[in-house]
């Protein structure tokens, strides 16, 4: 992912969190980063994109945490 101020996160997209009813401070996303196992949110007005490999872009979280211990 990369940000509005041109940092950047590499690792594992795992939530889209959109406001609603329910959910009243929505409107973000959460990754685990490539060298953590700790999940971070980040509002979606930081976003300047996101990129997805291809190599996990299917892969269903349970399945990640198999192949790699939690790592990228």
């Amino acid at each position: 992912m990369s940000f509005q101020d041109g940092n950047t996160v590499v690792g594992y997209l795992c939530n889209r969190i959109y406001a609603s009813e329910k959910i009243a401070d929505g409107d973000y996303v959460e990754l685990f980063p490539k060298d953590s196992d700790e999940k971070k949110r980040f509002p979606m007005d930081s976003l300047k994109s996101i990129e997805l490999s291809g190599k996990n872009a299917s892969e269903s979280y349970n399945d990640f945490m198999k192949r790699t211990g939690g790592r990228s």
